[in-house]
């Protein structure tokens, strides 16, 4: 800790040396990069990289494939009322509406249970897996009464 306002300039050995450092702490990086889920190979780490030979197209990679360059997209906005027969409007909208609410539902219980084990924990860090989807599932399937699958 220095007195001075004076900012020390560093010297071309220790900037040479930070520099050899991030330099092999991005070698490092690099190697632990993990392997593709798909073909297992080092240097990426999923299908959707041109680096995979087992590569899976993108949805405009596979129109320009089919369709050429220059293709022209349409989308046609189609109503609830036009697109359903009336016989069964009535019945799909109350399932509609009953799916929602019972996911509401659910959704509310699992705030309601996490809520409850932070309040009860409060003195400790919260984990990083709250933020994760895998772990809201797993929370809705414990609530829903259903085995854990995660």
């Amino acid at each position: 800790v220095g007195t001075s306002d004076k900012k020390k300039k560093q010297g071309y050995q220790i900037k040479s040396e930070k520099k050899k450092a991030r330099m092999q702490e991005i070698e490092d990086s690099n190697q632990n990069i993990s392997s593709c889920t798909k073909c297992k190979q080092a240097g990426h780490t999923s299908a959707s990289s041109p680096l995979c030979p087992q590569h899976i197209l993108r949805k405009t990679e596979v129109l320009k494939l089919h369709l050429g360059e220059h293709y022209q997209a349409y989308i046609r906005n189609v109503s609830f009322d036009n697109c359903i027969l009336d016989q069964y409007k009535t019945k799909l909208k109350i399932n509609v509406i009953e799916t929602c609410s019972s996911v509401r539902y659910l959704i509310f219980k699992a705030k309601l249970f996490i809520s409850y084990y932070l309040l009860e924990n409060s003195t400790a860090v919260a984990p990083k897996c709250l933020y994760t989807q895998n772990f809201w599932y797993s929370v809705i399937q414990l609530i829903n009464g259903k085995e854990e699958i995660n």
